[in-house]
Order: C-alpha cells, then structure tokens, then sequence
C-alpha cells in the first residue's frame, strides 16, 4: 500500500480536504509521481451555461516531500487560503509527519 493511501485513512485528511472545499470551493490533485510528489489547486467551472469541468487555479508543483508540494501548491494558486484551511493542513501535515513544521505553524 503507498504512503499516500495509508494517509486517506487519518481523519486529519479529511478535514484538510473538507475545509479546502468548504473554505473556498477549491479541490487538490495530490499524488506520487516519478520520484516524488505532485499538487495543484483546481476548481469546477462555475458557469451553469457551460459542461461541468476542471479548471486549474494554480501552477503544478513536483518535489520529493509531499506535504511541502501540498503548501506550496496552496500558497501560489492565486486564490485566498482562508484560515481553518491552514489550521486543517498543519494538522494533517503534523499527524502525517509526526511534526506540525515550524513553530509559527502551531500559532
């Protein structure tokens, strides 16, 4: 089983993705690629006159740390992260990791 499917069980991981959502109507690509990790920002077409698709907010972010990519990915998609999304993602990121990451992330 990948390290990614592994992090799908923790209730941390869906809070992340259910406050990215709810906070913002965002969804996230994340996966293993090549050598490492893979995050981009997308969101459905909103337009009701045009098909439901994908539409990407930010740039693709590769790395070989996944939750650096995830960060990285949030930070650069243009869009306002708004705060329970930040609190959601230390915390899986701290549950994923072992540790939250800096000092200023658990204030």
């Amino acid at each position: 089983m990948s390290e990614l499917l592994e992090l799908t069980k923790l209730t941390e991981w869906s809070d992340f993705f259910r406050a990215l959502t709810h906070n913002g109507c965002l969804r996230m690509r994340w996966r293993e690629h090549d050598d490492g990790w893979l995050a981009q920002v997308y969101e459905h077409t909103r337009d009701p006159s045009k098909p439901l698709a994908e539409e990407d907010i930010g740039p693709v972010h590769t790395g070989p740390e996944k939750f650096e990519v995830l960060r990285l990915a949030l930070e650069n998609c243009g869009r306002e992260i708004r705060q329970p999304v930040w609190a959601a993602f230390y915390a899986f990121q701290g549950v994923g990791t072992g540790h939250a990451g800096d000092i200023e992330d658990l204030l």
